[in-house]
């Protein structure tokens, strides 16, 4: 009688122990190993905890949460995308969790990249910047993740030229040797365009003592082609008329810069130091994603293009 009452009854037990141990088993994974996940929900936590894990690295370097960083990375994980299931306090959680036993960053960033769309690689990337930005600029530190960050995100080259470009005058450059070795060539070529200036003054001077000359030789080639005269007239007008030409051209040009340096709040003598201090200083009143400028960013944006421009202008003489 017992065999037959247990053998009916063993697929049961079967059952029960199988929703036991599942019951008992699912909360200790919580996405830590990224590589294992298993199942929707599993696999939806996997996918938080790595968007997790690289929010909390820059975080770390600014742990005070305004109200406006909070709302920057609300905005980001609401995103149906990116949090799929999981609410906003729970991916809070993992945040913070992240913040004080951080997973393998490398192994996150390489998921990220292999994983998500170009369109969420890029929000992240903007996020992790504007997280990074303060009014006294992005530490050096902060931008060594940065670059690390979107180097492995696989961005086109174009793109991430773009994000340095945009948020590097923003960087704080408290090492002098590192600014000098970033920006040395704008010093460089500042210093060959005074000593060219130096030798064109030279040689305006030297083709002066021989005008009387060139004159005399000019007379006596005249008396001696006569017919030719006329012709000779014409070349000189001709070269007389191109010099002229190329001379409104240049004026043009140094005119155009002028304004550039005026833009920069800068007269042209500027010195290649004086030129990317003015820079940097300017991005750091005017630059969009500072806090600051919250209220003011379409006025911002205008502003920072026109810096832009003409820092490129000034850079692009001196090249």
């Amino acid at each position: 009688m017992g065999i037959i009452v247990l053998i009916p009854l063993t697929p049961l037990i079967l059952g029960v122990l199988i929703m036991i141990i599942s019951a008992v088993c699912s909360p200790l994974f919580d996405g830590k190993d990224f590589q294992t996940g298993r199942g929707k929900k599993n696999s939806e936590v996997c996918l938080q905890k790595y968007w997790a894990c690289i929010i909390a690295a820059m975080l770390v370097y600014n742990r005070e949460m305004t109200a406006a960083k909070r709302k920057l990375v609300d905005d980001f994980i609401n995103n149906p995308k990116v949090c799929g299931s999981v609410s906003n306090a729970d991916f809070w959680m993992l945040i913070e969790k992240q913040m004080i036993e951080p997973d393998n960053l490398d192994e996150a960033l390489k998921l990220a990249a292999g994983k998500l769309a170009l369109d969420e690689r890029m929000k992240l990337a903007h996020l992790l910047f504007k997280l990074s930005v303060e009014d006294d600029g992005i530490m050096n530190d902060e931008w060594d993740l940065l670059k690390k960050v979107v180097s492995n995100l696989k961005f086109a080259k174009q793109y991430t030229d773009h994000l340095i470009k945009f948020y590097g005058p923003l960087r704080s450059f408290s090492d002098t040797a590192i600014y000098n070795k970033l920006h040395g060539h704008l010093k460089q070529r500042k210093k060959e365009e005074t000593q060219n200036n130096d030798k064109n003054a030279a040689k305006s001077s030297g083709s002066r003592s021989r005008t009387s000359g060139a004159n005399s030789q000019y007379a006596k080639s005249r008396n001696q082609s006569g017919g030719g005269y006329s012709s000779g007239g014409s070349s000189y007008s001709q070269e007389t008329s191109s010099s002229r030409q190329g001379g409104t051209a240049q004026q043009s040009a140094v005119n155009s810069l002028a304004k550039h340096y005026a833009m920069l709040g800068l007269t042209p003598v500027a010195t290649a130091d004086e030129v990317l201090d003015a820079y940097r200083s300017l991005a750091k009143q005017h630059h969009p994603d500072l806090p600051k400028n919250v209220g003011r960013q379409e006025e911002c944006v205008e502003l920072m293009a026109k810096i832009n421009a003409a820092y490129d202008a000034i850079s692009a003489s001196l090249n």
